[in-house]
C-alpha cells in the first residue's frame, strides 16, 4: 500500500530509517492542518497544504507505522493518531495517488501551526544561524546570485538525490524554466549557497514562492576536499499547477546554467546525463 509521511519519517529526519527499504514515491502535498506537537508535528482536518513523502510500504512495515503512530485499530478512540485515507497532489503536476496517512487524534490548542507546510522547512527555520540553500538552474551562476541576495557566505557543490533537473515550468512568455522532478535512482547537481535568513526572504519573491515555486527543505549530500557529509537545505520546487510540458529554453538561460555548472565544478556534459535537453546549443 502507499502512504503519505509528513514529519519525523522523511528523509533526513529521526525516523527515516525505518522506511529505509520502502520504495520512495516521490513528493507531494494533501490538504489538512498543521501544527507542531513538540518532538513530532501532527496533521487534523483542513484545507491548507501540507507537503510530504510518498512511499510504497509492506505489512510488516505498517505494523512498525502503528506502534510508532500510537495507533491502535481497536481502539481508534484512545489512540494518538489514526489512519485515514488521502489524496495525495504529486508536484509532476499528474493524478492525485490515493495513500493513508496518520492524523492527529489530540486536543491542538495551544499547539503552534506549521504555516508554510512542510516540517523540514519548518525545522530549519527555527534552527539559529545561516541555512543551506540548494541551487540548481541560474542561481547555481554565481554572479546571477549575488545580483539577487548580495554576497554568500559560502557555496559548496553537491546532489540532491532522487530528483534530476527538467525545464517544465511555464513562465509568463510562454516559455520555460527550470524545475526538478523525482526520477528514481537519479541525483541533481546543485550549489549549496550558505545563506541568512533575510536573503532567503528575497529568493521567495524572485522565485513566487507559493505561486510559482514552493520552498521545501530536502536532504542533501555536498562534496568538500576532505569529507563527504549530508545535511538539510532550502530548494525551489515547481508549484503543481505551473508544471508545463517539456520544452527547450533559450541558448542565455542555457549559457547562464552551463556557466554555473563550471563555476562549481560539473562538466558540460553533467548537464546532457541529467536530460535537461536532448543537445546543448554550445
Amino acid at each position: 500500500m502507499k502512504i503519505f509521511v509528513y514529519g519525523t519519517l522523511l528523509r533526513g529526519m529521526l525516523r527515516a530509517p525505518v522506511l529505509r527499504n520502502s520504495e520512495f514515491l516521490g513528493s507531494g502535498f494533501i490538504q489538512g492542518s498543521f501544527y507542531d506537537l513538540g518532538e513530532y508535528p501532527g496533521v487534523c482536518e483542513g484545507n491548507d497544504p501540507i507537503y510530504g513523502e510518498i512511499y510504497q510500504i509492506d505489512k510488516n512495515t505498517l505494523e512498525i507505522l502503528d506502534q510508532i503512530e500510537g495507533y491502535n485499530p481497536a481502539a481508534e478512540r484512545q489512540s494518538l493518531y489514526v489512519r485515514k485515507n488521502v489524496f495525495v497532489t504529486p508536484f509532476d503536476g499528474g493524478t492525485p495517488i490515493e495513500a493513508i496517512t496518520y492524523f492527529y487524534n489530540g486536543d491542538t490548542t495551544g499547539c503552534n501551526p506549521i504555516a508554510c507546510g512542510d516540517y523540514r522547512r519548518y525545522i530549519m527555520e527555527n534552527t539559529p544561524g545561516d541555512q543551506w540553500y540548494l541551487a540548481y538552474g541560474t542561481n547555481m551562476n554565481q554572479k546571477h546570485m549575488i545580483n539577487r541576495v548580495g554576497t554568500f557566505r559560502q557555496a559548496i557543490s553537491g546532489y540532491v538525490g532522487g530528483y534530476h533537473p527538467v525545464f517544465n515550468k511555464c513562465v509568463v512568455d510562454g516559455g520555460v524554466a527550470v524545475n526538478i522532478a523525482f526520477i528514481k535512482g537519479h541525483g541533481c547537481p546543485v550549489a549549496a549557497y550558505r545563506l541568512m535568513k533575510d536573503q532567503l526572504n528575497k529568493l521567495d519573491i524572485y522565485e513566487g514562492e507559493g505561486t510559482h515555486y514552493i520552498r521545501l527543505g530536502l536532504p542533501f549530500s555536498f562534496i568538500d576536499k576532505e569529507t563527504h557529509r549530508t545535511a538539510l537545505g532550502h530548494v525551489y520546487i515547481a508549484h503543481p499547477s505551473m508544471v508545463t510540458e517539456y520544452k527547450v529554453p533559450s541558448s542565455d538561460y542555457l549559457n547562464i546554467i552551463r556557466d554555473g555548472y563550471l563555476e562549481h565544478g560539473f562538466g558540460t556534459t553533467e548537464l546532457m546525463l541529467q536530460g535537461m535537453y536532448p543537445s546543448p546549443p554550445w
